[in-house]
């Protein structure tokens, strides 16, 4: 394993992952940047800009950490420079993690087990890239007619709007949330603990403005923990 971890941390792979992720780096510094020049014409001035932009690196944090847990898990058996491009390009180590699994499965070993090989890593690697193009197939098919949607369905009312987005939104967490609470686990705890910190902090946020901002990041993490201990 330690050899053919060496070929996967390669000086030319990690060129190549310096290249892939500088781009994404780019283009997100592009997006904050158009977002600040057409942010009035939604009606949102710099300061209230600076502020969301605050509040979502901190409500990053909690995500990141599982993120990090479990990267050093991908690290340990794809190699480092595969891990941080396709992290950086679709964010989800978990799914990586399985695409990775699944390429192994297609050669008939376990991923980091007996029998797995560079060819094997190779279809790992293979799975994992091939993994994320039918999301960026979508983002370029569909992506620049939201708005036309968004129209059909919302119109012109902005109160309507703002409902639309809130339910959706409810609805999208609910359903990532509620196969946790079907049966009783840490993640059922991390969801349980996540919701009432949150609850707690939106209360304590209408007496402490600043509270607002932190809230997401700090109920994360204290579903983090909770999860943890009882795992």
């Amino acid at each position: 394993m330690e050899e053919l971890l060496k070929i996967g941390n390669a000086a030319p792979f990690w060129g190549c992952a310096a290249i892939s992720v500088g781009i994404v780096a780019l283009l997100a510094l592009r997006y904050v940047k158009l977002g600040y020049k057409f942010a009035g014409s939604v009606g949102l001035d710099r300061a209230a800009c600076n502020r969301a932009f605050k509040s979502g690196m901190i409500s990053a944090t909690g995500p990141a950490i599982a993120q990090v847990i479990v990267i050093l898990a991908m690290i340990s058996v794809v190699g480092g420079p595969i891990s941080w491009i396709r992290l950086s390009m679709i964010g989800s180590a978990a799914t990586e993690l399985t695409a990775a699994r699944t390429g192994a499965a297609a050669c008939g070993v376990e991923l980091g087990g007996a029998g797995y090989g560079l060819n094997q890593m190779a279809v790992s690697w293979f799975t994992m890239s091939v993994n994320g193009c039918g999301w960026l197939l979508m983002v370029w098919l569909f992506t620049h007619r939201m708005d036309k949607v968004s129209d059909k369905i919302g119109g012109t009312d902005k109160a309507w709007r703002a409902i639309l987005t809130a339910t959706a939104s409810i609805g999208l967490y609910s359903h990532m949330t509620s196969p946790y609470l079907v049966t009783f686990s840490g993640r059922t705890v991390a969801a349980i603990i996540g919701a009432v910190s949150m609850f707690v902090l939106i209360q304590l946020g209408k007496k402490h403005p600043w509270i607002k901002d932190y809230s997401l990041g700090f109920a994360i993490i204290a579903g983090l923990i909770g999860g943890y201990f009882f795992m």
